[in-house]
């Protein structure tokens, strides 16, 4: 007897305790597109740089791994240590497109297009996704054709609502885009969303043709209107000939209103959308100037915007403010004067001299869990997982041998439990990972590869308990030496003490 599609709905529907969880990988979702992948894209754009749509993406997916990156996008989020990427960030551009939940990036160059970005984070094993469609120099089609997603995407908002069922959704979808602009009728993905909670895609509950699933108050769902295969006669190169748009946003089924989205973030076309002009094309001949205040007058005075003789736009949006070109130029600055400072105190730290300021040198210490390979535990022999306290190293199996590492190298081991397994997350301490100069590890070799995280997973869910609160308990009292050994460290010796002979005070 099949009974997924019956478990299926009744975990679609989520208490409030659980879209606290997803607002939360929402927000987190809403934060990396917003606050840093924009950023990077566009830096990438007005610099002229290159960088495959791959490297973009691992990027954007080190974003955890950077403690100081990551207290600065989450500054309210706690335990980001339940925060993690359900699958990896997706970009897409240079005409290959994929609009499938299971989607991946390419190895092609970013290209000055059309840019599609899909981030899909978890906390607490909880889901949430968003996308966004960036524009480069869109032509007027490409924007009206964005501009009828946007609306598309607010009208289904107001579809989503507790009684209707998925398969009539898409049917008003679909209906929609035949009343308004039959020609994209087949640029339509052929679903439009579904359930998402513990499992990021619910295959049972999808909105789609023929799905007789009823929506309820607090179903949460991943709403994704995208067209594809658009074509561009006016593109300057083969690879702005195609493209495709998307977005994509978390949603909360309410009673008596619309559909609540919980990513959040700008996606009017103003603010998608970069504009890079040539200078040839920047310069307006005399006669084109007057026939322009010719068509405004005869439009009653609206005035449109006008030409820039600039070939970078200052600001990369029309809706951000003129003060970011110098934010940007500020920014710039101090950033060589600190990379100029790096460079001082490293040819300084090599030659061997002391700091300038009187700082202490910070020493590359090297822990070494055991002499040779005989000194290994017997147990080590059959590859598992082994806590030894007594040389405070954790062993680890990778591919086939026991690998040993000092406590001192765990930076701290993460729990989780999806379906039938336990999954066993162990994060290590590595150079670049600190906040601080305090907290940042010496490198004692700039060429060396640093191991950051390893994840075990089995069934045994008794014995991945054992291990973590083993080696919990082992980092533990690590720690509890070192910040005692830090406190006596300032500590003055007293003297011995001698008797006094003779006369007493």
């Amino acid at each position: 007897i099949d009974v997924s599609s019956t478990i299926s709905g009744l975990l679609s529907v989520k208490e409030e305790s659980e879209i606290k969880y997803q607002k939360t990988a929402a927000k987190l979702c809403s934060s990396v597109m917003h606050s840093y992948f924009i950023d990077e894209m566009a830096g990438i754009f007005d610099e002229e740089k290159s960088i495959t749509n791959e490297k973009m993406a691992e990027r954007i997916a080190g974003v955890l791994a950077n403690d100081k990156l990551s207290k600065k996008l989450f500054p309210n989020v706690s335990a980001l240590d339940m925060a993690e990427w359900s699958t990896a960030p997706i970009v897409q551009s240079g005409g290959q497109y994929d609009l499938s939940p299971t989607a991946s990036c390419s190895a092609s160059q970013l290209h000055a297009g059309t840019v599609v970005c899909t981030l899909s984070m978890r906390y607490f094993m909880y889901n949430a996704t968003i996308s966004r469609t960036f524009m480069i120099d869109p032509t007027p089609e490409q924007e009206k054709n964005y501009n009828f997603l946007l609306g598309l995407q607010k009208q289904a908002l107001g579809w989503l609502k507790p009684g209707a069922t998925m398969g009539a959704v898409y049917s008003k979808i679909l209906s929609h885009i035949q009343e308004h602009r039959p020609d994209l009728q087949g640029n339509l993905t052929k679903d439009c969303g579904f359930v998402t909670g513990i499992e990021l895609s619910d295959g049972n509950n999808v909105i789609s043709p023929g799905c007789t699933t009823t929506l309820e108050p607090n179903m949460v769902i991943v709403l994704r209107i995208g067209l594809d295969n658009l074509t561009n006669p006016k593109g300057t190169d083969t690879q702005s000939k195609t493209y495709a748009y998307q977005l994509i946003d978390t949603v909360v089924v309410r009673d008596g209103s619309d559909a609540e989205s919980i990513t959040t973030g700008e996606k009017e076309t103003n603010d998608v959308s970069f504009f890079f002009n040539d200078e040839e094309a920047a310069a307006p001949e005399p006669k084109r100037e007057a026939k322009r205040e010719n068509k405004r007058e005869a439009n009653g005075g609206a005035a449109k915007p006008t030409t820039r003789k600039s070939a970078i736009l200052p600001s990369k949006f029309r809706s951000e403010e003129k003060e970011e070109e110098s934010n940007t130029r500020k920014r710039r600055e101090h950033q060589k004067e600190l990379l100029n400072r790096l460079l001082v105190e490293g040819r300084r730290r090599f030659a061997g001299e002391a700091g300038d300021d009187g700082e202490e040198t910070r020493v590359f210490k090297k822990f070494e869990s055991y002499k040779r390979e005989t000194a290994l535990p017997r147990e080590a022999r059959s590859c598992k997982i082994l806590v030894d306290e007594r040389a405070e190293s954790i062993i680890l199996p990778i591919y086939g041998m026991a690998v040993p590492f000092h406590i001192s190298t765990l930076k701290n081991i993460v729990k989780t439990e999806e379906g039938d397994y336990v999954y066993l997350r162990i994060n290590l301490a590595s150079p670049g990972q600190g906040v601080g100069k305090k907290d940042n590890l010496p490198q004692d070799d700039a060429g060396s590869t640093f191991v950051r995280s390893l994840t075990f997973r089995s069934t045994d869910a008794i014995r991945m308990n054992d291990i973590h609160h083993s080696i919990t308990g082992l980092k533990r009292d690590q720690v509890k030496r070192e910040t005692e050994k830090a406190q006596l460290a300032d500590i003055v010796q007293q003297d011995k003490l001698i008797q006094a002979v003779g006369q007493r005070p």
